[in-house]
């Protein structure tokens, strides 16, 4: 069987965003979110005609025209160097750009989170950060059962779902730097580590394999497919929509062919915001949400953008369907909050220097909330995430230890399979001739027969991640 059905992405995602929350200060919701859609919809913003508004007045005919050359109204022209400036561009912030990451998902998906991984693996919260999502369902099977690690091996990591509750509704697409064997592999692992088994075939030259139980009786609730689309790409996606792989999609479906190019191309998405390094972002989250316990009424829209910085910028856009719903959000944030905050020491000590970080901004229907967190702030912000993803889950320490455990076997397997692979593409020294020892490497004594190679010295070529010694990252260029 997989892992346990109730760790869905909703979970992790539910950590990020009470985490997110009591950053930008709304710490006391009390949210149930089984399931979310949403959309970001902005719309123009409608410019007042001012004469309609004064009324019209009567027109004035201008002076007559004189002889010479035309002066301006006072009839002096600037001096030298007063010439009139052009306005300075606004300067560009954190942030202005509006995500476009649902061009990169199935045209179905109300959610989606983008992760630029090459980014934040350099971040020295990073592993914190990502213990939010390990409790969840795909991280399990492929972190935990796979031996992929999102930091070391991946570059970009998109995840999108119609409903975030239900894990076989989930899209996932990576950008990876592994060969098509490691890829393969991995997943061969993971399934072997749950029961499972996978058959392999060709789809218009991309390798596909979809994942079943081995136990005939066990039905297979999961349609979905991995497929290597190319060197550097590979996704996860629901059986319905390999036809567009197989390019078989018509009329209003060729949408679906559209984000598997798309996918491919997650570096350009990822450089319109060089800065990002996780964006979240609902469609309709309103009608989303069964339950909302909030003292204010649940958003339509909401964004959440986070910059990949050790004192990182936090950004959040929320709207609205009424001007006076963001009014009432905008009131709350300023007086009900920052007064429940402030008359108790123990949420001050927590949330007060968080809640202080953070402005906000109004604009008709729409809010922004923008912060900027110290290095200790960022670190205890992932490490609350994490902690939420636990006790949301209720994954109870036994569960924790199997999972880790079965990751550190998953690791272990992989560095395995990895040094037998080298050992077979190594080139051989040539066999002696005459009885004479084979000739020595140049620099030093050829290695006794049979020996064991030596072994690393702690820390050697390695850096620690997740509690475990994993290939050094490369940083971004």
């Amino acid at each position: 069987m997989k892992p346990a059905r109730r760790f869905s992405l909703a979970t992790a995602v539910s950590a990020v965003l009470h985490g997110a929350l009591l950053v930008g200060g709304t710490c006391s919701l009390g949210w149930n979110l089984p399931e979310f859609d949403f959309e970001l919809e902005f719309e123009e913003v409608e410019l007042i005609d001012i004469d309609a508004e004064q009324g019209e007045e009567e027109a004035v005919e201008p002076p007559p025209m004189v002889d010479g050359p035309a002066l301006p109204p006072d009839g002096l022209g600037p001096e030298p160097g007063e010439e009139e400036q052009p306005e300075p561009e606004p300067e560009k912030r954190f942030g202005d750009k509006s995500a476009r990451v649902d061009k990169l998902a199935p045209t179905s998906s109300t959610f989606y989170m983008f992760m630029a991984n090459r980014r934040l693996r350099k971040l020295p919260y990073s592993e914190d950060f990502l213990e939010a999502f390990s409790p969840q369902y795909d991280f399990q099977f492929l972190v935990d059962g796979g031996g992929f690690h999102p930091w070391n091996d991946f570059e970009y990591m998109l995840i999108a779902s119609s409903n975030i509750a239900d894990p076989t509704q989930n899209f996932i697409a990576v950008s990876h730097k592994l060969d098509q064997g490691t890829i393969k592999s991995g997943i061969e692992r993971a399934c072997r580590n749950f029961d499972m088994e996978i058959d392999w075939e060709t789809r218009e030259g991309k390798l596909a394999g979809n994942p079943r139980p081995k136990d005939p009786k066990v039905k297979d609730d999961d349609p979905r497919w991995f497929v290597i689309v190319d060197d550097s790409t590979a996704i996860y996606i629901r059986e319905e929509f390999l036809a567009a792989l197989d390019g078989k999609t018509e009329g209003d479906k060729k949408t679906a062919r559209n984000f598997v190019a798309n996918a491919t191309r997650m570096k350009r998405y990822a450089a319109a915001e060089p800065n990002a390094g996780f964006t979240l972002v609902f469609k309709d989250l309103r009608s989303g949400l069964k339950k909302a316990k909030m003292p204010f009424p649940a958003p339509n829209d909401f964004e959440f953008m986070f910059e990949a910085a050790e004192s990182p910028e936090l950004l959040m856009k929320i709207e609205w369907p009424e001007a006076d719903e963001a009014k009432q959000f905008e009131s709350y944030f300023k007086e009900d909050l920052k007064k429940m905050i402030n008359g108790d020491i123990k949420l001050k000590i927590v949330a007060g220097a968080f809640y202080n970080a953070f402005e906000i901004e109004r604009t008709g229907k729409k809010v922004q909330l923008r912060g900027q967190l110290s290095a200790s702030q960022a670190k205890s912000a992932a490490e609350l995430m994490a902690g939420l993803a636990r006790k949301l889950t209720e994954t109870s320490d036994d569960e924790w230890q199997k999972s880790k455990a079965m990751r550190q076997k998953s690791f272990a397997e992989r560095a395995e399979a990895d040094d037998a692979d080298e050992d077979a593409t190594a080139p051989k020294a040539p066999a002696a001739t005459g009885g004479d020892a084979a000739p020595a490497a140049s620099g030093g004594a050829a290695p006794a027969t049979g020996a064991a190679p030596s072994p690393k010295a702690p820390g050697q070529g390695e850096t620690k991640t997740m509690g475990l010694a994993q290939p050094a990252a490369t940083g971004e260029p």
